[in-house]
């Protein structure tokens, strides 16, 4: 299950991680509509496949950084049904998420002959069998004027995070450390900026965006599909690798800054400051 951003989804895999169910919000809500479908989606597995049991054997959880409101309700949702269940939650840093998405996005386009228009031309950099080192930035709209930015040197950082690693970064900075990436790694293709369309939206807004998409890094924005598969089949590679879960008690959301939840006279004063009070 992952809420941390807009749309939240839900679904039942098996141990090999392929998806037997999956259920992706619609609009705007925030992780709402989960409870129920986890009903609908254990159910239509047990009586159209009959393969699995009435509740799973574990749960698998995005617990941010992301929106405040969508992470609440996926914390409190996993530890309501890991109580009832007795089962107990693996939960992962999205950063580790997002990246693991666009690698799968990538290793499926590398491989298959029929990818072609937009998806081809984004990772076009990224086709041939001589890949350079791949260096993965994670983006993603932390409001306020501010962004959740994680970096990986490598795949094998993803098995080692624990969501330590993201930082709250202004734009300013953000774009500092890419473009100094970028001049470390000059080939075209060698960064990749893992982001959503929203977030890079707003990262346009601000000075120096040009430059950095002049520099042609790799943006890749998965889908809320392709995060829910991530997020299952990193886990489980994660369980190989020694991973434990933990006990739904022990649950922490990853919130990275706790003035994303400013109380609603802080966010008059900064929509003030910017000179927008149309979205209050």
């Amino acid at each position: 299950m992952t809420s941390s951003a807009t749309p939240a989804s839900v679904g039942v895999f098996q141990s090999d991680g392929h998806c037997e169910w999956a259920y992706v919000e619609e609009g705007l809500r925030t992780g709402e509509g989960l409870l129920a479908a986890v009903a609908t989606g254990l159910k239509a597995v047990t009586t159209d496949g009959h393969r699995g049991p009435a509740s799973p054997d574990l749960i698998m959880l995005d617990q941010g950084p992301g929106q405040f409101t969508g992470l609440r309700a996926g914390i409190g949702i996993a530890q309501g049904l890991a109580m009832g269940w007795n089962i107990p939650v693996l939960a992962m840093d999205s950063a580790s998420i997002m990246v693991w998405a666009a690698w799968e996005a990538l290793e499926k386009t590398r491989h298959s002959d029929d990818v072609s228009g937009s998806d081809r031309e984004a990772s076009g950099a990224l086709l041939s069998d001589a890949l350079p080192a791949l260096h993965w930035i994670t983006v993603r709209d932390a409001r306020l004027g501010a962004f959740y930015v994680a970096e990986f040197g490598s795949l094998e950082g993803l098995f080692e995070s624990e969501g330590a690693s993201v930082q709250t970064l202004g734009p300013e900075r953000l774009l500092d450390i890419v473009k100094n990436r970028l001049t470390l790694n000059p080939h075209r293709g060698s960064i990749v900026i893992v982001s959503d369309p929203s977030s890079q939206a707003r990262l346009a807004e601000f000075n120096g965006f040009d430059d950095v998409s002049r520099a042609k890094p790799v943006w890749m924005q998965p889908r809320a599909s392709d995060l829910l598969g991530a997020l299952a089949r990193l886990g489980l590679a994660k369980l190989r690798r020694g991973a434990q879960a933990r006990q739904a008690q022990q649950l922490e959301a990853n919130y990275v800054r706790n003035d994303v939840a400013m109380d609603l006279n802080a966010q008059r004063a900064y929509r003030r400051a910017q000179g927008d009070l149309t979205k209050i």
